[in-house]
């Protein structure tokens, strides 16, 4: 794997840490991250709902303050009355619920014959005023940084903000407790189609592999917005990763502009989603 630290695409993946959150330790959870740092990946993925607030938990403990990691987390959609507990109380707690969480899911999706939401399906969150400060303090000290890298709206629409909370983003970047700020989630037609507001600079959203219509739409808005780093999830959304990897490879190769972000909670698939990212 050492070789791969040399390629220029490796800069350009995200390593998303909700899937470590389903281990049952924070032994093998800890390996997977250090093992991502140690193949080149500095740029780190979380929420406060991931793992009942144990991903910004694990990042903190092994990243604290450190320069030479860039760490995006969220605010939005997940529940502000989270309780966060101990790592040691809510990985198996939530190791447990993420594995009936995935039978149910399967289950549901089987009868139902429910697919991914598409650009047409608008199912933005409220961001909370009165809660919006606090949760920003909050992932700070999860975290244990000084200021956050890098905070998205999640599932939160940008043109929907009142001036009271755009002013309160624009508080946080001038007093850089944020350095940067985005919006995560789905791409609807509202976000295709409007010029972003100046404050944001990432777009992190569910590149449609499985859908080339949808494809065309994607790739013009990246190439309509070269100043904004724009991060694709949902690499094994359609179950065809290899034919994924190639579009995946071929979007990092004609977007300077475009990033991966892939999540798994195990070594040697880590290693394995590296490879065929990169080589």
């Amino acid at each position: 794997m050492e070789y791969l630290k040399r390629s220029p695409k490796i800069n350009r993946l995200i390593f998303g840490c909700n899937a470590i959150t389903t281990n049952p330790t924070s032994v093998k959870a800890n390996k997977v991250l250090r093992a991502a740092f140690s193949y080149g990946i500095d740029k780190f993925d979380t929420a406060p709902s991931y793992g009942m607030g144990y991903s910004e938990l694990i990042l903190g403990e092994n990243f604290k303050n450190s320069k030479d990691v860039y760490i995006t987390t969220k605010v939005g959609e997940y529940n502000p009355k989270n309780i966060f507990l101990p790592s040691s109380i809510s990985l198996p707690i939530n190791y447990v619920s993420k594995n009936c969480l995935s039978i149910k899911n399967k289950l549901t999706k089987k009868i139902n014959n429910e697919s991914e939401p598409n650009c047409n399906q608008n199912k933005f969150f409220e961001l909370n005023t009165r809660l919006f400060l606090k949760h920003v303090k909050n992932s700070k000290k999860r975290l244990k940084r000084k200021s956050l890298d890098c905070l998205l709206l999640h599932e939160v629409n940008p043109f929907s903000l009142s001036k009271i909370k755009i002013n309160m983003i624009k508080n946080l970047l001038s007093s850089k407790q944020v350095k940067e700020f985005g919006y995560g989630g789905h791409l609807y037609e509202d976000l295709l189609s409007k010029n972003l507001p100046s404050w944001i600079n990432v777009m992190q959203f569910r590149f449609p592999y499985e859908d080339k219509i949808q494809q065309k739409k994607i790739i013009k808005f990246i190439s309509k917005n070269p100043g904004i780093r724009i991060r694709l999830f949902g690499l094994f959304s359609s179950g065809k990763s290899l034919y994924n990897f190639k579009i995946a490879r071929e979007l990092l190769s004609n977007f300077p502009n475009t990033f991966i972000l892939f999540h798994t909670n195990k070594i040697s698939r880590l290693e394995e989603n590296i490879k065929n990212l990169v080589e």
